[in-house]
């Protein structure tokens, strides 16, 4: 009888050992995340993105996109009302108190925390264990670090939105996973991506027609409702729509005669769907995989922003922390952080 509680002892003692050691590891990335959010920011967060959404609140909620067009700076703000509305809500809550630059950056970075602990708590979900591998890989990158809490990008806001919308996909509730995917298009518009292979995904699952069209509708509508209020605004079509990080998908291009242009990443784009589309057994993880070469086609075709990197890392997270044999692949992720890091933070 002793020897068996001892063994159970022990084995207590070192799953409490985990728990600690996992529970460190993610007060530790909390703590260096909101010490690095409060204290640096780019000139995107400091001068576009803020006064941008301080100009929305202050004053009193004018359309701060016709405002900004007129001010010829079309690269204000290039993300849908939703991000807008996210970024303000604690804006207008906090407002009341006497700030600084610092808290400024404190309420900005806010509603980047939420996003990036709602993928991580998706993360965690979809995996469970091992714990530590989700908070090295994912909680703890370098990477997302930078983008989120020294750049200042927002990327991690729609990706927390598609991540919880595949979430309830994988769950086959298919109502909540368009209504969040809608909106997450509504916060960023290369989500549009993403639709083509959530239709792929719904057929394979043998929805009728009636439902994907109803999905469809429920995705459209979000996004309709959200933008409404300036979906038909030119100075909104001009910054959301046509500004110019978003029409370089169309740089890359053969020449023909009779001005005959064959664009190279919409084509491959298309092939990437007509090869997901020809797969019989479509799971989670091959969704999972054609979203990460989806958005890692830009990257690979496209000179990148700092924040695009976050549009890849978590689906690569997902498949590393997932794979329980220990592989040398692992250090291809470690060399794509580790090439991010000198390009965008020490060249």
């Amino acid at each position: 009888m002793n020897s068996i509680k001892q063994i159970i002892t022990s084995k207590l003692r070192r799953i409490d050992d985990v728990k600690h050691r996992n529970k460190i590891l993610f007060f530790a990335g909390l703590f260096i995340k909101l010490v690095l959010g409060i204290f640096f920011a780019s000139t995107f967060l400091v001068d576009l993105f803020i006064p941008f959404v301080n100009y929305f609140v202050e004053s009193g909620f004018q359309n701060p996109y016709q405002y900004f067009v007129l001010q010829n700076q079309l690269n204000a703000f290039p993300y849908p009302a939703l991000m807008l509305y996210v970024l303000a809500i604690p804006k207008i809550i906090l407002g009341f108190l006497p700030g600084n630059m610092y808290f400024d950056l404190f309420v900005y970075r806010l509603p980047i925390l939420l996003a990036d602990l709602v993928i991580l708590f998706v993360i965690y979900k979809w995996i469970k264990t091992p714990v530590k591998k989700i908070l090295i890989y994912y909680w703890l990158s370098p990477v997302l670090i930078y983008i989120c809490y020294l750049h200042g990008q927002l990327d991690a806001i729609p990706i927390a939105f598609l991540f919880i919308s595949l979430f309830f996909l994988f769950k086959e509730n298919n109502i909540k996973s368009s209504v969040l995917l809608g909106l997450a298009l509504a916060t960023k518009t290369n989500i549009l991506m993403v639709i083509p292979f959530f239709v792929f995904f719904l057929i394979k699952k043998r929805n009728s027609l009636v439902n994907i069209l109803c999905c469809l509708m429920l995705v459209a509508g979000s996004f309709i409702i959200v933008n409404l209020p300036y979906l038909f605004n030119p100075a909104f079509i001009k910054m959301v729509f046509l500004n110019s990080i978003q029409m370089k998908i169309f740089d890359i291009y053969f020449a023909y005669p009779q001005s005959v242009l064959f664009y190279l990443v919409p084509s491959i784009y298309l092939i990437l769907l007509a090869k997901s589309f020809s797969i019989k057994s479509y799971n989670k993880d091959i969704f999972i995989m054609f979203l990460g070469f989806s958005f890692g086609l830009i990257l690979l075709l496209i000179p990148p922003m700092q924040g695009w990197y976050f549009w890849i890392i978590p689906f690569f997270a997902y498949f590393y922390i997932k794979n329980r044999k220990r592989s040398s692949s692992v250090w291809l992720f470690v060399g794509l952080q580790a090439s991010y890091l000198i390009y965008f933070f020490v060249a």
